[in-house]
């Protein structure tokens, strides 16, 4: 165990790339190695209080066990240590050198996004520090279906470098089209030596359920045993339907018969969880839907046992840190294999539960989404075979409802909010394809191949059948080739094209600024109270104070960005005209990576990066994903 290394670069979110820390490390120490540091390696680590809290040595300068040090406040029950453990006890805990920015990958055992592995591929200062982390290493890439194209393209670089370096690489996804499999298959073996011309003739599909081992030393192809696959195969049936309703965003002309609205089916569906109890999960496309759902379901059911406190759940990226942290291990812990299971529950959320979490629900209610992300929320319905269902779903079988927004005249109308999360193509096509399916369930897992190609493998067959989908098509096909050719631009030559280390590191590129992704990322802002004589607090009874007149230390620090919460860049980017604050903002910077300013406000009220939230929670308002 001391001699063997691994790296797992996670699935984008962030917030649920503690699940696999928690993961890794419980593997790590299961095996009783003398030391065997195990990294959470992403750019808000920082909100993962059992990383950056007990896990760590309280001696070293970059994390405290308190609060606030120097206060009588002491810390929540969450961030202490197990009783009679303390942190420099762990055999996994990494020492200080490497928490390092450009370090962490170089402990023994990694859990990164997938950013992280791919900034080896471009070039930026220290790209070779990077590598060399590599180097030597087991590479497992999890949800590599999650990739847009821009990011797929610079996995493919550096899965030519891991080729070259002769790293073991393992790709986990379940619903990888063939195409992309059989491309980043050949981008590996191309960098150990094999061309693209020598391997044409390769069929390097993988077989479903099952696995592929590509052979780094000469190119060979080796299966899993079909009767092994048979064996391992969990076969179930299961329901995808599709149900047509009016979205909030479309109002019917005044002669048209009345239609079913979105809301009113979340609530058909919803209503016996919470009069007969269970555990469901409705996933929403946006935050504002999301937000509008959790609110309507509040009042809109009765709620036995006291009311939706603590059986109602909203989770969404855009809660403060230690919030969405406390919510995830809840949701995980509630809805796991073992342990005891809530009598009612019911999680209303976005994309944030779609990937890396091992847990289980009775009813599941979704929005439209491609097709490849409703077969992963399927994956988490009726999961575990042991677990009672409640009695009145007594003689039925899994069914994931998907919510198609429509027109008046029943053709697929995607809201305006909608249409930037993702190719509105995938969607449409989506719909199109369960719509003309035959009524009959599913067989996991042997259709889920057929049906993730439909969509998104070759859609061509689709397309044909409609004109719309046949422009939607094309245009798909055209930003999926601008942007694997954006990230062509930026990415550091093939191994056999690389004449000196100069050529990794052409740019004076800091890794903060590497574009792993297209888009702007978002930015990060910190709501605080004004309390009565001008005191700024992160909590509205006043508890929290920041530290103005005198430099925060690094537990301080940390607290505070663990109540930032991600906004569009755009929120911080421009200033506002149509909610200015009340009186002159003043800038008041406790620290220069938390708050830009800080606006003058009524006491009692809630200030957040210069605009007024009126309402009692900072970040209880409505905004586009």
């Amino acid at each position: 165990m001391n001699h063997s290394q691994a790296l797992a670069p996670h699935d984008p979110f962030a917030c649920i790339e503690g699940v696999g820390d928690a993961t890794l490390e419980a593997y790590v120490a299961a095996h009783h190695p003398e030391h065997a540091p195990v990294s959470l390696v992403h750019s808000h680590s920082y909100d993962n209080t059992a990383y950056t809290d007990h896990r760590l040595a309280a001696h070293e300068p970059s994390t405290s066990d308190a609060y606030w040090p120097d206060s009588d406040d002491g810390d929540d029950d969450e961030g202490r240590p197990a009783a009679g453990e303390r942190p420099e006890e762990r055999v996994t805990v990494p020492d200080g050198w490497l928490r390092g920015w450009d370090r962490a990958l170089l402990a023994q055992f990694t859990v990164a996004t997938h950013d992280q592995a791919l900034m080896a591929a471009l070039p930026v200062r220290f790209s070779a520090l990077r590598m060399l982390a590599l180097c030597g290493r087991t590479v497992i890439v999890d949800e590599v279906h999650a990739l847009p194209p821009f990011m797929r393209q610079t996995l493919s670089r550096l899965l030519h470098w891991l080729g070259a370096l002769g790293c073991p690489v393992v790709l986990l996804s379940a619903t990888l089209p063939v195409h992309i499999s059989e491309q980043l298959v050949r981008s590996y073996l191309d960098g150990a030596g094999h061309p693209h011309p020598a391997t044409a003739h390769l069929d390097c599909r993988p077989s479903y359920p099952g696995w592929l081992y590509a052979a780094a030393s000469d190119a060979s192809l080796t299966r899993i045993d079909p009767a092994a696959a048979e064996a391992h195969a969990d076969r179930h049936r299961a329901d995808l339907r599709l149900h047509p309703v009016r979205h909030p965003s479309y109002t019917d002309p005044e002669d048209t018969p009345a239609r079913e609205s979105r809301l009113e089916r979340i609530t058909q569906e919803i209503a016996p969880v919470a009069r007969s109890g269970g555990c469901a999960a409705v996933y929403c496309a946006t935050m504002a839907d999301a937000q509008t759902t959790y609110t309507h379901l509040r009042t809109a059911l009765d709620w036995p046992d006291g009311g939706p406190d603590g059986q109602l759940l909203l989770l969404h990226a855009r809660l403060p840190g230690h919030q969405r942290e406390a919510l995830t291990r809840r949701i995980r812990t509630a809805l796991a294999s073992s342990g005891e299971r809530p009598g009612r529950l019911v999680v209303v959320t976005t994309s944030l539960l779609d990937m890396s979490l091992d847990i289980d629900v009775d009813v599941m209610v979704s929005d439209l989404a491609p097709l490849h992300t409703l077969l992963q929320r399927l994956g988490r319905l009726w999961r575990f075979d042991h677990i009672k269902r409640p009695d009145w779903l007594c003689g039925a079988r899994p069914r994931l409802i998907v919510l198609e927004p429509t027109d008046h005249r029943g053709r697929t109308l995607l809201p305006p909010a909608w249409r930037p999360l993702d190719s509105p193509f995938l969607p449409l096509a989506t719909a199109a394809y369960l719509a003309r399916r035959p009524e009959q369930p599913l067989t996991l897992p042997d259709d889920v191949q057929q049906l993730v190609e439909a969509v998104h493998g070759d859609a061509d067959a689709l397309a044909r059948t409609d004109a719309a989908l046949r422009r939607g098509h094309a245009l798909h096909q055209a930003r999926t080739r601008t942007e694997e050719h954006h990230s062509l631009l930026h990415l550091v030559p093939a191994w056999h094209d690389t004449l000196s280390l100069s050529d990794l590191h052409r740019q004076n590129l800091h890794p903060r600024e590497a574009a792993t992704r297209l888009g702007a990322m978002p930015r990060r802002l910190l709501p605080v109270y004004r309390m009565s004589g001008g005191r700024l607090t992160l909590d509205a009874a006043g508890t929290r104070p920041l530290p103005e007149h005198r430099k925060p230390t690094t537990a301080q620090i940390r607290t505070i960005l663990q109540h930032t919460l991600p906004v569009p860049a755009a929120w911080a980017a421009q200033e506002t005209t149509t909610s200015p604050p009340p009186g002159a903002a003043t800038p008041s910077s406790p620290t220069s990576s938390c708050s830009r300013r800080t606006p003058a406000i009524p006491p009692g009220r809630c200030a957040l990066a210069g605009t007024v939230c009126t309402s009692t929670a900072p970040w209880d308002w409505h905004t586009e994903d």
